[in-house]
């Protein structure tokens, strides 16, 4: 019997890459460039070997932007799925519900306060905070540990493929997310 669904965070309930989002909307000269870099970059951030501080300085020297101006005009024009969250929102009522995210520490944590989605989730689980990252299998289980729950007993909802294929090698019912619609479809034996 289900009684923990997981939930990824990034590509699921707000856009896949916020930063290359807002690199790309900015229209900086050799974005492509910048992406690339920046991709190396957030993979340390998201693991915790960075810290904001050090993020933010990278994206002010590749930017042009001053430091202080980066946190505001980043998450300007970030939305958040309000159709997914709404449908959270009717599971919570049966399920336990966790955030397992790859992400920063403190600006995963910002960003779920900024958009109040906090009180959607029963546990958040941020990569950072345990020097680990999906599909790394010990993250799936860590996740399982701290809500008491079997693998049997899961259901997880990732964007990425790795990482719903990692979630499946430790045993969780896994789901890919595409869109809502889809998402209805295959988590209705939930509802």
């Amino acid at each position: 019997m289900i009684k923990t669904i997981i939930f990824d965070y990034m590509g699921v309930f707000v856009p896949k890459s916020i930063v290359g989002a807002w690199i790309i909307q900015k229209q900086f000269p050799d974005s492509d460039d910048r992406l690339s870099a920046l991709k190396k970059l957030s993979l340390k951030w998201d693991k915790g070997e960075i810290d904001y501080p050090q993020f933010k300085q990278f994206l002010s020297q590749y930017t042009d932007i001053p430091v202080d101006e980066i946190w505001p005009t980043l998450f300007e024009k970030v939305f958040v799925n309000q159709e997914l969250v709404d449908f959270v929102k009717i599971l919570k009522k049966k399920y336990k519900i966790v955030l397992l995210s790859n992400g920063p520490l403190k600006n995963t944590r910002l960003m779920l306060q900024h958009q109040n989605l906090e009180p959607l989730f029963d546990k958040i689980i941020i990569s950072a905070e345990h020097n680990l990252m999906k599909p790394d299998p010990k993250i799936y289980k860590l996740a399982l540990s701290l809500n008491d729950t079997l693998p049997s007993e899961a259901v997880f909802i990732d964007d990425r493929l790795e990482n719903v294929k990692g979630s499946q090698k430790v045993g969780i019912k896994s789901f890919l997310f595409t869109d809502i619609k889809t998402l209805k479809k295959d988590l209705n034996f939930l509802i």
